[in-house]
This record gives C-alpha cells, structure tokens and sequence, in this order.
C-alpha cells in the first residue's frame, strides 16, 4: 500500500520527526518524477513486506520545509 511503518531517526537531518511519518504514504515524502523510476524497488519492498530493506537509487526527498533535498538509498 505504500503507508510508512517504520522511519530511520537519521531523516531528522531533514527536519523530520519519525513518529509523524508513520502512518503516511510514501509518495508525501517522494518527488513524482523519481517515484517512477524507483518503482521496482519499491515494488520488491512490497511484495517482500520488508520496508527495512528497500533499495532505491538517488531521488529527491521532501524535507520538512518542504524543500526538495537529494537523497541516495542503500
């Protein structure tokens, strides 16, 4: 479904607090343009039911100020 469960504490280097992520989609905190081409790995995500362990390549995260800051996945 894409609804966030669980949050790393290091994304509050971007202002966020992780208790307010959970709960909220993915596609909140994602630009649109990279949610397209790091479809498959959020496809295995799910299908896997392991969030923890998404893979993604570089895209821009919404900060808290709602800026766009680039970001790598692991």
């Amino acid at each position: 479904s894409g609804v966030i469960t669980y949050v790393s504490p290091s994304i509050s280097a971007y202002g966020h607090v992780p208790e307010d992520m959970i709960g909220r989609s993915i596609r909140d905190f994602m630009h649109p343009d990279d949610f397209e081409q790091n479809l498959e790995g959020l496809r295995a995500a799910m299908l896997a039911g392991d969030w923890q362990g998404l893979k993604l390549g570089q895209g821009r995260l919404r900060a808290a100020d709602g800026s766009w800051v680039w970001v790598e996945g692991n």
